[in-house]
């Protein structure tokens, strides 16, 4: 029995889910798992470490981008219950057709602000960025952008998703709202997945659009009193950030395969007018070898 995978993590952003496991969730067949990252075994733990080079951009103010050499990967499928990088999630209807899940994953948008964030995790590497003292022009921001921003907690995202599966492309939509309590903000995802595979080769192209309300883009992107642009005119609202991605792998035996990853994230407008971004989009590559235990 093995549980075959689709899609793109929802709420997480992790590069770990996005590379070795495609996705979280399909039915079940009576079949085995055969060269591919895109499928495991029910009941049977799945683990798979790639190794090579990478980058992830970061939008914010006087932060370098982060190589990636290592992305390790760790996913459970039980019958109902399953756990994928971090995302916990509970079968509640799954048939070839449709699925439905109640998940909760950890919000990737810390990850810009705090290096070993779980999205970031086995990111290591030098610094290259250009540091560069900038007041603003009032005076009343004595602030410089080497002043380091202050820190956003971390917190876990729980809600519902749905996935509707068909042979042009599989949909999914997800609406979460924080579990811990950090900013009490509700976030929603649309995407469209398309899996292609020939022969040892798995394409995987996606397309989403997340929508995060006032209260998740304030917590993170709202200027903090000992921050950059504190008293620059700044108001977080609501907004929308799609993404393009595409990841292709070859199998070279059942436990090596070669990948790379692709990922463009355009920033929703209200992020982009934070006076903490710099740039407004957010990008992410990989190539390397993985191996799956």
């Amino acid at each position: 029995m093995l549980s075959k995978r689709w899609g793109a993590l929802l709420f997480a952003s992790a590069l770990s889910a996005s590379l070795l496991v495609s996705s979280h969730l399909a039915w079940a067949e009576d079949n085995t798992c055969a060269l591919s990252l895109d499928c495991i075994n029910t009941d049977q733990w799945s683990v798979a470490l790639a190794a090579g080079y990478g980058e992830q951009s970061n939008p914010l103010i006087n932060h370098a981008a982060i190589p990636i050499y290592l992305i390790p990967s760790i996913a459970y499928y039980g019958q109902s219950f399953f756990f994928d990088n971090g995302l916990f999630g509970y079968s509640l209807v799954e048939n070839q057709d449709v699925a439905v899940n109640i998940i909760a994953a950890y919000s990737g948008e810390r990850g810009y602000f705090y290096r070993w964030d779980p999205s970031n995790i086995f990111v290591s590497g030098a610094s290259r960025q250009h540091h560069e003292d900038v007041i603003h022009e009032d005076g009343a921001n004595s602030l410089n952008h080497n002043t380091p921003l202050a820190q956003r907690h971390f917190t876990y995202v729980a809600g519902i998703e749905a996935w509707y599966f068909n042979p042009l492309a599989d949909i999914s939509i997800s609406v979460g709202h924080d579990l811990f309590g950090v900013h009490q903000g509700i976030e929603a995802r649309v995407a469209l997945t398309k899996l292609i595979a020939w022969s040892n080769f798995s394409l995987q192209l996606d397309a989403s659009a997340h929508w995060q309300d006032a209260d998740v883009i304030g917590y993170y992107y709202q200027p903090r009193a000992q921050e950059f642009g504190y008293h620059l005119p700044y108001e977080a609202s609501t907004g929308i950030s799609p993404q393009l991605g595409a990841s292709l792998t070859y199998a070279i035996d059942e436990h090596w395969q070669l990948i790379s990853l692709t990922r463009y994230r355009h920033l929703a407008a209200s992020i982009v007018d934070s006076p903490l971004i710099i740039r407004d989009y957010s990008r992410h590559v990989f190539v390397g070898v993985a191996y799956l235990w």
